[in-house]
């Protein structure tokens, strides 16, 4: 993800800061809700707010096996919906 961030110094000078954050998924502490590292690359995604078709192109698959991937998240944390998925991989996220 990159970040775009206008920063005005004290004396007024003004600075344009790039960043990019990447989700270290391989260390990903989601893998720890019972979660395959793919689940918990696509939970990382949905708690970043992203669609499944927007997903499937992050991670060069198709949106079907988005789709069903995120149908085993929700099955393998016991909620509803995405919103119920993100707070539970906030939730755990707070308690590591």
């Amino acid at each position: 993800m990159l970040f775009i961030r206008w920063v005005i110094g004290q004396n007024r000078e003004s600075h344009l800061v790039l960043s990019e954050q990447r989700a270290d998924v391989s260390s990903c502490e989601l893998e720890g809700l019972g979660l395959s590292r793919r689940e918990a690359e696509v939970l990382h995604w949905i708690v970043e707010s992203k669609s499944n078709e927007a997903i499937s192109v992050i991670l060069h698959t198709s949106k079907r096996t988005v789709d069903k991937q995120v149908e085993n998240i929700l099955r393998k944390l016991g909620v509803e919906s995405r919103v119920g998925a993100a707070l539970r991989a906030e939730r755990h996220r707070s308690q590591s």
